[in-house]
């Protein structure tokens, strides 16, 4: 098995480039939402990962959520993902990147919480801070809270 991650691929006008794909849940629970700190940047972002290609996009959205918190999720069916696609730089290179978000619904919290739940507006503030890694969390985050306020 191999993570879809940096993986050589070509455009539809034959070109060669590099993509990365991931999926995660966004988790709501009274008009909050969970993030947690990356061990290795120190910077507040969303449960998920890159997708192994041995797994389907909403198996690694919670299996993400189990492996980087302990947390047992149930995907919302009648919510549809929200892709989020840009070009990132990463080890100097230019990569494509393709995220999958699903909101989610916490159906089993670990005894050791190592997340914490923000509102837009601290999000926003963290965002211009540069205490989030993409703007992806901001652009998930308004969406969700949209769609289920």
């Amino acid at each position: 098995m191999v993570d879809i991650y940096n993986l050589d691929a070509l455009t539809l006008d034959g070109e060669k480039t590099k993509v990365t794909v991931a999926s995660g849940p966004v988790i709501i629970r009274d008009g909050k939402v969970l993030l947690h700190k990356a061990p290795d940047t120190g910077k507040y972002q969303f449960i998920g990962g890159r997708v192994d290609d041995g797994m389907s996009i909403r198996e690694n959205a919670v299996f993400k959520a189990l492996e980087d918190l302990g947390i047992k999720i149930k995907l919302v069916d009648d919510i549809d993902p929200l892709i989020v696609i840009g070009k990132i730089q990463r080890d100097g290179k230019e990569d494509n990147l393709f995220l999958v978000h699903y909101l989610a619904k916490i159906v089993e919290e670990p005894e050791e919480r190592k997340y914490d739940w923000f509102t837009l507006d601290q999000i926003k503030k963290m965002t211009e801070e540069g205490m989030v890694p993409s703007a992806n969390v901001l652009i998930a985050s308004e969406h969700f809270l949209k769609v289920t306020s």
